[in-house]
């Protein structure tokens, strides 16, 4: 008991010393205009539209926001969306209750951009120090994607674009995938060249429902059959349960805002796009072992663990959201908000394959078990 409490204190310590030089000092509340980075308008129909095709891409190089813009402050200003209508003191309240004892930072990015997940990532030098490797968006999944060693972040279909700039319907399915089988000793680099064929998680296709027209590849259960598409950028909402795939680990979301920028062509080609989505404290602190376990520490990190209660101050800190996105100021965050901007390289999907099993922990150090509310 006496280890769990001086970490703690060393955890907290931590996080107040580093919060203003990681987070950026400009993130006061001085900005006034808000904008609420809000999708477009569905368009009108088109009825004059060419052949319908499909087309499939691989996530691969992405920023979840911890990256150096050029004026060194942190990229999670500007990536994702704004998820709860709320330019957090940028002129308006939280829209909830920040952990206090952990000295939490919430305020927002540009035009009301949610996205803690940045931020959370950059901090993780300063509150580990040296105890565990350090994981950024290119260590964590981009040069891995490449050799082989680890699952992209999805891979995605798109159908029924009409092919030209407008389209008011059009459908987006997201994959899970799996890795292409390589090691850090026998890399398999990936070919990214849309001859490739990428194994898919077998729970993220719905096999009882039939194949779409002139297609060999099954529906995703994490899709969005009304998605549409603006000025050559598709805008979607996938529903709850959509899962975001950090190195390997499949993190549920509460639904993931997704814009992707589309290329004309037969195929037509999705080059990249940006996407924001909120987890949940329950799931974050669910997939805690899973995620020590993929991300490189010494061993799967359980409650009974002396590092549990710095990994716990650690994520509580950046809680900054309501999971259904309500504005309730005065009530505890439950959630945390991601985002990501990301490039894309056709692919082909492959054979259905089960999920890679995840390690966890004994059920009663199991921080799924407690459903951790972040107290002290």
């Amino acid at each position: 008991m006496k280890r769990a409490c001086a970490f703690t204190i060393v955890a907290v310590g931590v996080l107040i010393a580093g919060c203003e030089s990681v987070i950026g000092a400009d993130f006061e509340a001085t900005e006034h205009s808000c904008s609420h980075t809000p999708f477009p308008p569905r368009p009108e129909r088109n009825p004059g539209a060419e052949e319908e095709q499909e087309a499939f891409a691989v996530v691969t190089d992405f920023d979840l926001g911890d990256q150096d813009a050029p004026d060194k402050g942190p990229t999670s200003r500007e990536i994702g969306f704004d998820l709860d209508n709320t330019c957090t003191n940028r002129g308006q309240r939280p829209s909830c209750k920040g952990i206090e004892w952990t000295m939490p930072e919430l305020t927002d990015g540009i035009d009301g951009i949610d996205n803690n997940g940045g931020p959370l990532i950059r901090f993780q030098t300063t509150s580990f120090l040296n105890s565990v490797p350090e994981f950024t968006s290119p260590t964590l999944s981009n040069e891995a994607i490449k050799t082989g060693t680890t699952a992209p972040f999805a891979l995605l279909r798109i159908r029924g674009w009409n092919n030209r700039p407008n389209d008011d319907e059009v459908s987006l399915d997201w994959y899970l995938a799996k890795d292409l089988g390589g090691t850090k000793e026998k890399p398999r680099p990936a070919r990214l060249d849309g001859s490739e064929e990428w194994p898919v998680i077998d729970t993220s296709v719905d096999t009882a429902a039939p194949l779409p027209p002139n297609s060999t590849a099954a529906i995703s259960v994490y899709r969005d059959p009304h998605a549409y598409v603006v000025g050559h950028k598709l805008y979607a909402r996938l529903p709850k349960g959509t899962p975001l795939n950090l190195k390997n680990v499949p993190f549920p979301t509460e639904g993931i805002l997704v814009r992707l920028d589309l290329k004309l062509g037969s195929p037509p080609e999705i080059l990249g796009g940006a996407m924001g989505a909120l987890v949940t404290k329950k799931n974050l602190f669910a997939f805690m072992p899973a995620m020590t376990g993929e991300f490189g520490f010494a061993k799967v990190v359980c409650t009974d663990d002396g590092q549990y209660p710095l990994v716990k101050a650690y994520f509580c800190k950046f809680m900054d959201s309501h999971a259904d996105g309500r504005f309730a100021p005065d009530e505890p965050c439950d959630a945390i908000s991601m985002g990501a901007s990301f490039k894309a390289a056709p692919v082909k999907l492959g054979p259905l394959v089960p999920a890679k099993e995840l390690k966890g922990c004994p059920k009663e150090t199991d921080p799924a078990r407690l459903v951790d509310n972040c107290e002290p």
